[in-house]
């Protein structure tokens, strides 16, 4: 006969688990649909409905417009919706469609930090979707949960890293879409600095930050210097050139950078500030 205690036991168990189903899906629907958000066939009076698996068609340019992100939000509330399918036929979106990605990126995080206050719960979640979990990519299973398991596999362990690199940091739940967002390189930009973290950790030889890299620095070191009436008086009004400070303590020149206005723009604002 089951005592008293542990009918109590198990109702809080059960609670526990009732928790971390919701917030795991409320995750994973707005992870979802924000960062795919464009084209969305019509939802009306999503409250209202009957329990039911959202189905989404996504066309044409991803962007994101505010609207069908007010209304994202809208299904991502609803308790009626009980998970989410979706099919994308897109060549891909703006720079508003990478804040939107982010902020999915974010909202994966987010889902991680749950799953990590509920590991018993994840792991049921994990083994139900037909994934496995690696002590070595622990943030895989989460970003398949969110993404899709066949989503781009390059473009997976890309989030993966990234969510792995906001644990490293410890950020607070919310705040890893906008750290993606001001990053220096973006999304690109943090998993560089994952993968440079973890080549240390592994003892691997990686290139210093404040340096060239050996191969092409040996290169530069073989150029001959320069005279600066060596450069053309014919031009662009602006241009680069490079220099080298040599071990005795002379400044020369390698010669004039061929024409580049991103690289010149970029270097004027550090110049002028």
């Amino acid at each position: 006969m089951v005592s008293e205690a542990e009918i109590i036991v198990e109702r809080r168990r059960f609670r526990r688990r009732l928790l971390f189903w919701r917030v795991a899906a409320a995750v994973l629907l707005v992870a979802a649909l924000l960062a795919f958000a464009g084209g969305l066939g019509g939802f009306a009076d999503i409250a209202k409905q009957r329990e039911h698996i959202a189905r989404v068609k996504i066309d044409g340019l991803i962007t994101g417009d505010q609207s069908t992100l007010d209304l994202l939000k809208e299904i991502a509330d609803s308790k009626a919706a009980k998970g989410l399918i979706i099919r994308i036929d897109s060549p891909g979106g703006t720079t508003a469609g990478s804040e939107a990605l982010y902020e999915a990126i974010g909202r994966a995080y987010d889902f991680s930090l749950a799953a990590a206050d509920a590991p018993a719960e994840f792991d049921e979640i994990v083994a139900d979707s037909g994934l496995t979990m690696q002590d070595r990519a622990p943030m895989t299973p989460v970003v398949k949960l969110v993404f899709g398991a066949d989503y781009d596999k390059t473009r997976l362990t890309e989030y993966a890293a990234a969510l792995t690199h906001a644990h490293r940091l410890q950020l607070p739940q919310g705040t890893l879409g906008e750290f993606l967002s001001e990053h220096d390189g973006g999304l690109k930009g943090v998993v560089k600095a994952e993968r440079r973290l973890r080549r240390e950790e592994a003892g691997k030889v990686v290139e210093p930050l404040d340096a060239p890299r050996h191969a092409l620095a040996k290169k530069l070191r073989a150029l001959p210097p320069q005279d600066l009436a060596d450069i053309a008086i014919e031009g662009s009004e602006f241009a680069l050139v490079l220099i080298r400070r040599t071990e005795d303590g002379d400044v020369v020149m390698l010669g004039e950078v061929p024409d580049d206005i991103a690289l010149l723009e970029r270097a004027a604002r550090k110049i002028v500030g």
